[in-house]
């Protein structure tokens, strides 16, 4: 299965290998206080593996990418038709 992407950023195409979400939070002794008035740093990382028709695979942030293809079907129409052919499952 394939998932074709472009990058939005320099436009080139790619194949998505995989994807990623981790949160992280991290404490080290703060200038001052020591380890009585810590640095304390979080945040959620959000990355995708890319690779190109060479084969070599970069990482970037999700949100730097668009789906345009699974296994060579546009994604609109993907969707497009799951709609219209289960429109019984998005109903609530």
């Amino acid at each position: 299965m394939a998932i074709i992407v472009k990058h939005k950023k320099n436009n080139e195409v790619y194949v998505l290998v995989g994807a990623s979400y981790s949160h992280f939070k991290d404490s080290r002794p703060g200038f001052l206080g020591g380890s009585l008035v810590p640095h304390k740093e979080e945040g959620v990382s959000q990355m995708a593996a890319i690779a190109n028709e060479n084969g070599e695979i970069f990482c970037c942030p999700i949100n730097d990418i668009k789906v345009l293809m699974i296994n060579g079907e546009n994604i609109k129409n993907l969707i497009v038709d799951f709609k219209s052919l289960h429109s019984d499952l998005l109903e609530e």
